[in-house]
């Protein structure tokens, strides 16, 4: 058992006990020293519980190896997220079934005891590293309010694993919303995404895996970004043990990402906003404008990033190349235009795109 002094002045004593709460479970990472300690508490009448102290200061990491309690315990007092454990156990639901799958995760649709229909998302592999992974996201995600994002509801153990828990979102995706209602106005989606990633800019976080997948609607046409699971913030508390700095999904990729030492960066969630944002108009439903995937005449994904680093190709726009275009489908050729320059230097801000979309809106 670890001396209660290890944290010095940054505990706070609980007045209902009998007896001093001694630590009961401790990590330490390196030099650091210790980064949470949980205490084991006994009350007057002799119930016993848990608590992660809230005022810690030091940095805190995670790992494969750090055990799921102690990253539900860390989050749900640090991150001031919710733990929805119990009330996802309580309620019989029958076999869970999931109506969702990406490529590491199952979402499933749960109710809540007050009868609140949520979304649980779990990565599918019990894999240790999974659940660094999760932590991570669950970290940023829990600090980010704003009308289009995701809300973070609460976190859970969920079938073994850590898992998040937002609303449930009636609509489905942005996508599936277009194929049911193809004559959406689409501007105004693009303004709420552009909003969305000012947001995250102005937060000092990089999404990094932005897409149409990634984009989901509220009943009352609020567009919402969600996923943060490959997200970084720049000085966060919470700390994690080295994870690739690239990734996202290849047709959304920007040229720099397949370089030999790839960075996440604002450059490249706009590059990424742009696919999203036209490809080519009123074909499909896959994206907001385009209504198809980028590269949609590449049909192998991983061809994409020879054609993007090394041929420096970006996505046809056929109808605005034809005699009669508007000036607003050329004001929005354009604009795309400037978020895929392959000088990442040289595309706008998201705060650019926001005005831009504005003054198209407000013509």
């Amino acid at each position: 058992m670890l001396p209660l002094e290890i944290i010095g002045g940054c505990f706070t004593y609980i007045t209902s006990t009998d007896r001093v709460p001694t630590v009961t479970d401790a990590a330490s990472s390196g030099s650091e020293g210790v980064f949470l300690a949980i205490f084991h508490v006994t009350t007057s009448s002799s119930r016993q519980f848990f608590v992660a102290h809230p005022d810690l200061q030091q940095t805190i990491t995670i790992d494969a190896s750090t055990p799921i309690p102690t990253v539900l315990h860390y989050l749900s007092v640090h991150s001031q997220v919710a733990d929805l454990t119990e009330q996802l156990s309580r309620v019989s639901q029958g076999p869970p079934t999931a109506v969702a799958r990406t490529g590491l995760s199952d979402v499933f649709r749960m109710t809540l005891i007050d009868s609140t229909q949520v979304a649980v998302k779990c990565l599918r592999q019990h894999d240790p590293k999974h659940v660094k992974r999760t932590a991570r996201e669950l970290s940023i995600w829990s600090k980010l309010k704003h009308r289009n994002v995701l809300e973070l509801q609460g976190l859970a153990v969920f079938q073994g694993c850590l898992a998040m828990v937002s609303p449930w979102m009636a609509y489905g995706s942005v996508n599936s919303v277009l194929k049911k209602w193809p004559n959406t106005k689409r501007l105004p989606l693009c303004l709420q995404l552009a909003h969305a990633i000012e947001f995250l800019h102005a937060e000092e976080v990089i999404h990094g895996d932005i897409k149409g997948d990634n984009l989901v609607m509220d009943k009352d046409g609020t567009l919402k970004l969600t996923d943060f699971g490959l997200a970084i913030m720049d000085e966060a508390v919470l700390r994690f043990s080295h994870t690739d700095p690239g990734g996202g999904t290849n047709r959304w990729m920007a040229p720099e990402l397949y370089g030999e030492d790839p960075q996440r960066s604002r450059e490249a969630d706009v590059y990424a906003m742009g696919m999203i944002l036209g490809c080519s108009r009123n074909t499909g439903n896959k994206e907001i404008i385009t209504g198809e995937v980028p590269f949609r005449e590449i049909k192998a994904g991983h061809a994409v990033g020879w054609a993007v680093a090394r041929e420096r190709r970006i996505p046809e726009v056929p109808e605005l190349a034809a005699d009669g275009a508007s000036g607003q489908d050329t004001m929005v050729h354009s604009l795309l235009k400037w978020c895929w320059r392959y000088d990442p230097n040289q595309r706008p801000s998201a705060r650019m795109v926001v005005s831009l979309l504005e003054s198209l809106i407000q013509g």
